[in-house]
């Protein structure tokens, strides 16, 4: 019975991270540049992102397409806290860009777009967690809009709430014991 009881509450004050997905898409931002964008829980600086539809989605965009240095955003959460990246979605409207993505600093994908597409692509990356920000680098060699990026699925740590079953079950052992004692005292 107490072997019960202390797994019950060992399983109950065990506070497993879950993570619950969000995916940040560009589909109700308005076409053009800003100083910075604001999409729930997060926020797109650096560079000015400039939003334009590529191949029928909504998407940022290298803003500075006249010269060769690109665009440098920086994703992170409003509050600061931690997330992590599952995956994105691209599309290539003419062959002179590149794109790049950085994680801690640390390049972690770059390609030339060669072949243009009127698909986006999906990028699965590497279960990276513990983010605070993601560096994006977009650059287009004179046209617009070149490369899109959208559709970031990212990830949020959580704390599971204990089911009710889990209650159930130690209410239950604590019910026992405390039967068991009363046989005991009598």
């Amino acid at each position: 019975m107490r072997a019960l009881l202390l797994a019950s509450v060992v399983a109950m004050s065990w506070a497993a991270e879950a993570a619950a997905t969000t995916t940040i898409n560009f589909q109700s931002v308005p076409v053009g540049i800003s100083d910075s964008l604001v999409i729930g829980d997060y926020k797109i600086t650096g560079g000015r992102p400039d939003i334009k539809t590529v191949s029928g989605q909504n998407a940022i965009t290298d803003t500075y397409t006249s010269d060769f240095y690109g665009s440098n955003y920086f994703l992170s959460r409003i509050d600061g806290g931690v997330f992590g990246l599952v995956s994105f979605d691209y599309a290539v409207s003419s062959s002179a860009t590149s794109f790049q993505l950085k994680v801690n600093e640390q390049r972690f994908l770059r390609f030339f777009g060669d072949t243009p597409s009127t698909q986006y692509q999906t990028v699965l990356t590497p279960t990276f967690s513990g983010l605070t920000s993601l560096h994006i680098d977009i650059l287009s060699y004179n046209v617009s809009p070149g490369l899109g990026v959208t559709n970031f699925v990212v990830t949020e740590p959580t704390t599971d709430v204990p089911e009710p079953a889990s209650l159930a079950l130690l209410g239950m052992g604590v019910a026992g014991i405390v039967a068991g004692r009363r046989r005991r005292a009598t």
